[in-house]
């Protein structure tokens, strides 16, 4: 980087070598923004696909979650019922038994009332009652003992067989559900391993792009290098500058792209601008094209003339 006066900065970007470098930095600039387009939105799309992968299989995993719950709750389910109907058939025993002791206990009370009524005199029976009073009073205690003992035995058989049949009837709706999850479950597998797929897919076009944009990132690299050794100047990303060579706080520059929003005036590429050595483009200022002097030169000079005429 040299300091250039005015007239040779207007000299080296009107040549031809000029012309073309701006034409090639500038289609490298259009395809580096391409690029970074393309890569932004295919990221944004494998991100979303990830996203999407990752929201299926989380679900599938929670809907794995729930049906594996319901196949331990089947499990549950047969295992409870098996043990009310094994408890059952044991209560139903007891309960057996229990009946036939009852049953013995009527019939003991039966033979002892009719030995009473046996006799004929009733002072005899009132005898024979109150000898077997006690012993009836014990037969029938006994009797009703062993008849609220079976009624309650009949219940707990009942409560039993209940909880059976309960096990029994909705084991199956479990299981139809459980197996309807298994099925939800290998759907959410499969929309998740499609969009995972869909995302290694992009992965690969994102890696061809990266290294389209490395490689359009190099050659604007060597673009800039070539600017500085030929041109004299300091190409940056977005500027090329020469130090004035008539004043140290001068610097000239020349915008590579348009902008009408970034600096304190609009600039237009390939347009000549001058800035502070301390400010830089935060306060940029036009050049005067050699036109426009000759055009101030004739105006002044009409306007001289003009005043002669009057004297």
């Amino acid at each position: 980087m040299e300091r250039l006066e005015l007239p040779a900065i207007r000299s080296i970007i009107q040549t031809e070598q000029f012309g073309s470098w701006f034409a090639e930095f500038s289609g490298l600039q259009a395809r580096r923004a391409m690029l970074q387009e393309e890569l932004k939105e295919l990221n944004l799309t494998r991100k979303r696909m990830l996203f999407e992968g990752g929201h299926w299989r989380e679900e599938a995993d929670e809907v794995l979650l729930e049906s594996s719950s319901l196949r331990a709750q089947v499990d549950n389910l047969e295992a409870d019922g098996a043990r009310a109907e094994a408890e059952a058939y044991r209560v139903l025993m007891r309960y057996e038994n229990k009946r036939a002791e009852v049953t013995e206990l009527w019939e003991r009370i039966g033979v002892v009332e009719l030995r009473v009524d046996d006799y004929k005199d009733e002072a005899t029976r009132n005898r024979i009652q109150r000898k077997i009073q006690p012993e009836l009073n014990r037969l029938r205690d006994s009797y009703r003992t062993g008849s609220e003992a079976k009624e309650l035995l009949w219940e707990e058989h009942e409560k039993l067989w209940i909880r059976s049949a309960e096990a029994s009837l909705t084991g199956p709706e479990v299981t139809i559900r459980a197996d309807r999850l298994e099925a939800r479950y290998a759907t959410l597998v499969t929309e998740a391993d499609r969009y995972r797929a869909q995302a290694e897919g992009l992965l690969e076009q994102v890696n061809e792009l990266r290294e389209d944009l490395q490689a359009v990132e190099q050659a604007l690299e060597t673009l800039k290098t070539s600017a500085n050794e030929h041109f004299n100047c300091l190409c940056h990303r977005e500027f090329l500058y020469w130090l004035a060579g008539d004043d140290r706080d001068l610097v000239y520059l020349v915008p590579l792209i348009d902008n009408r929003d970034d600096y304190n005036i609009e600039v237009r590429a390939r347009q000549l601008y001058q800035c502070g050595a301390e400010d830089g483009v935060s306060r940029l200022a036009p050049v005067a094209n050699d036109s426009d002097d000759a055009e101030d030169m004739t105006r002044l000079r009409e306007i001289f003339e003009g005043l002669v005429e009057a004297l």
